[in-house]
């Protein structure tokens, strides 16, 4: 019996090169497939996003291209506010769909803050400060 004459077949290293190419492949179409270029509406002007996955990414690019901070955005889609965390795919948006960007009056962070209590130098006229305030008394009320 002969030998058959071994040709120059793949290696190992060609086969996983070729693995790993082909699940790079599948990874990149699953996240193009999740992002789609939808329209963001803010004060009656229709903005572009490209290649949006998540509810913060529209916001984020609304910041970019309004000015508009992701903090003072306020996203509706259908009558619902969304949250930041929500996947476009998973509210049901198609490519081409609208979404409402309400802006606030003010940053959510400062809306949160406590509002700062006077202190006895800001009550105080320059004339009337004491050398040392630490000195001073407060009246009571």
């Amino acid at each position: 019996a002969r030998a058959l004459p071994q040709r120059g077949g793949p290696t190992i290293v060609s086969v996983m090169r070729l693995v790993v190419l082909a699940a790079l492949a599948l990874l990149v179409a699953s996240v193009a497939a999740d992002s789609m270029s939808i329209n963001a509406i803010l004060r009656g002007k229709s903005y572009t996003i490209s290649e949006a996955t998540t509810v913060h990414e529209v916001q984020e690019a609304i910041e970019k291209q309004a000015g508009l901070s992701v903090a003072q955005q306020a996203v509706l889609y259908k009558g619902k506010m969304l949250k930041a965390t929500e996947r476009l795919k998973d509210l049901g948006l198609s490519p081409g769909d609208s979404l409402n960007i309400v802006p606030s009056r003010r940053p959510k962070a400062a809306a949160a803050a406590p509002a700062e209590e006077p202190t006895l130098a800001a009550d105080l006229d320059a004339d009337e400060a004491p050398e040392d305030l630490a000195s001073a008394e407060v009246a009571p009320g």
